[in-house]
């Protein structure tokens, strides 16, 4: 039980400063004790008064920190220092049952009254940054500030690294910041690399092999785009190199348009076809009457390979985060386009004819059978958004088309005009019916048909009915002792919190106060996976949604708190 209240004060350190310096980070707090000598008391965990100072203490350090910058490392001008040349790892590829240990040595002129150390966690399948915490401890005999990282079958696979060092001396309340240069742009940038290591499960004696945890490589010297200044009724082609240890599977494309913002219609992001004749990833654009005019520029380029692992380079001109490197290789400009008014055609005079004799009255021509073809695009089979007799039936203006026209302007015009091309999907339903959809993908309709494709119609997603939002349940009457409500990070937890479920549940609570146990809940049975309410089941919940997993893992608060905010009014299930 202690080392489970280790973890969960170290995890309550970690969420304040989260929600006072960085949003989604989390930090390693360090002291001059040895790290396996280190307890933490209930008192710790809960006290009023250590959440207290410790608030009082994060939210001078958040003030602080935006006011570092290169020459101004803190108001204390010899503040502390890492010998980055001392920076080292135990182990640069390591498998469950390994303990990394990380280390390097910090001087001051003051003694340190702490030291943080963010480690950033592989992505996974998802393009987000993670970082998590580990706690570092003074090596008295090598004079060096040491981390010891235990791998388990829990510890993501991938790349790990050093996101940054937060070094805090005994006269100043102020905090020196020494960022990885690869990752941040804020603060003092250094080359942290040479602590980065490598996890993989799959490791085995026989072999003394790793898996492939390499992420693809793009050859931005590649990068070109076949026409710089392209003219309606003309497709240009953009092309790039990308290898991997195995294969890649995929290259994803996003241009910027002049008025900024996601792409518009007839251009949007796209995933590129390898081209065997040049060996380049290419990515085809048609330039229509749709195309807006002005500067178009390459956004990011995503790649990933068969298991998962990941590359993103972003535009240095447009992002702030992650790999930024100048793509003005990839730049075009569509000008304006001159159309000319056509002269007008006098109408002919109708010469006076005798009245005919009456003619029978011409038989209805049949309408063509639709040719039998399969909606493919990018690999996908697009039928359960896609159906050409709906389409053609459902807009006029297209009557005229065969199913395959039909289909190229549903790629190319349909989808970005939110047109409805089957039955049973309507995006603006869609979008409207899913926060979580519309956070990620704003106005970029062709993303919610293709989230469709891939992923929301096996989890029984709704998209042609809209979804009425869920009324909040009525809560038990408690004894007028036991009445209080359960707020959390200003959220009121009673859609998956009920003090008497969550007391009869578990014997080892029922002695507790209503108060007491929602604390306990917080502390420690979010943690635990408990359940404490009788519509929420946390592994269920977590089992049933491949997106929330891909974005939380193992952080099972983080399934709670969705639910809360967002999963509820979804209709999301959670039994």
């Amino acid at each position: 039980m202690k080392s489970i209240r280790k973890r969960l004060a170290t995890a309550t350190v970690a969420t304040l400063v989260a929600g006072n310096l960085f949003g989604s980070e989390l930090f390693a707090q360090a002291s001059g004790n040895d790290i396996d000598k280190q307890e933490f008391s209930e008192t710790d965990i809960q006290g009023d008064v250590y959440i207290s100072e410790r608030n009082e203490m994060l939210e001078k350090s958040s003030r602080d920190f935006y006011n570092l910058n290169s020459n101004n490392l803190s108001r204390n001008q010899s503040g502390p220092r890492v010998d980055i040349s001392t920076l080292t790892v135990s182990h640069k590829e390591a498998k469950i049952g390994d303990v990394v240990t990380i280390g390097a040595n910090i001087t001051s002129d003051t003694a340190i009254r702490s030291v943080q150390i963010w480690l950033q966690r592989p992505r996974g399948g998802t393009v987000d940054i993670f970082e998590t915490e580990a706690t570092a401890s003074l090596n008295t005999n090598t004079g060096r500030w040491e981390i010891r990282f235990p791998v388990t079958d829990q510890i993501q696979e991938g790349t790990w690294q050093i996101a940054h060092f937060s070094i805090q001396t005994t006269n100043s309340s102020t905090w020196t910041i020494i960022r990885n240069s690869a990752l941040g742009t804020s603060g003092i940038r250094q080359d942290l690399s040479a602590a980065s290591f490598i996890v993989s499960h799959d490791f085995t004696e026989d072999t003394n092999r790793f898996p492939d945890i390499s992420a693809p490589i793009i050859d931005l010297s590649t990068l070109t785009v076949s026409n710089k200044n392209p003219r309606i009724g003309e497709t240009i082609t953009v092309g790039v190199n990308v290898t991997d240890d195995t294969a890649v599977s995929d290259v994803l494309i996003t241009y910027r348009g002049p008025s900024g913002g996601r792409p518009t219609t007839g251009l949007f992001q796209n995933f590129a076809s390898f081209n065997p004749n040049t060996g380049l990833w290419e990515l085809r654009i048609p330039i229509t009457t749709q195309t807006e005019e002005g500067l178009w520029q390459i956004e990011d380029i995503f790649t990933t390979d068969p298991n998962r692992n990941s590359a993103s380079i972003r535009n240095s001109d447009l992002g702030t985060w992650g790999t930024r490197e100048d793509l003005s290789a990839g730049d075009f400009t569509v000008g304006e386009v001159t159309v000319p008014t056509p002269e007008p055609t006098p109408e002919p005079e109708i010469p006076s004819q005798p009245t005919p004799e009456p003619t029978p009255e011409p038989e209805k021509p049949t309408q063509p059978e639709i040719e039998d073809f399969t909606p493919i695009w990018n690999g996908h089979n697009m039928s359960p958004v896609f159906d050409s007799i709906y389409y053609l039936n459902r807009y006029a203006d297209l009557r005229h088309m065969g199913a395959q026209e039909a289909f190229n302007h549903f790629i190319n015009h349909g989808m970005e005009e939110g047109r409805q091309a089957h039955a049973s999907f309507n995006v603006k339903i869609y979008r409207n019916n899913y926060s979580d959809l519309n956070a990620a993908f704003g106005d970029n309709l062709p993303q919610y048909f293709m989230h469709f494709i891939t992923t929301g119609r096996f989890e029984g997603r709704n998209a042609t009915t809209e979804i009425p939002a869920m009324p909040t349940p009525e809560k038990p009457t408690l004894p007028e002792t036991d009445k209080f409500s359960p707020i959390w990070k200003g959220h009121d937890m009673s859609t998956v919190f009920d003090a008497d479920f969550y007391r009869n549940k578990y014997n080892d609570l029922k002695h507790m106060s209503a108060k007491e146990a929602f604390t306990h809940f917080i502390n420690h049975g979010m943690q635990e996976a408990r359940q404490a309410h009788v519509n929420f089941n946390v592994s269920a919940y977590r089992n049933r949604y491949e997106d929330l997993r891909d974005a939380f893992g193992d952080d099972l608060p983080q399934y709670y708190l969705h639910f809360v905010t967002n999963g509820r009014s979804e209709n999301r299930s959670a039994q």
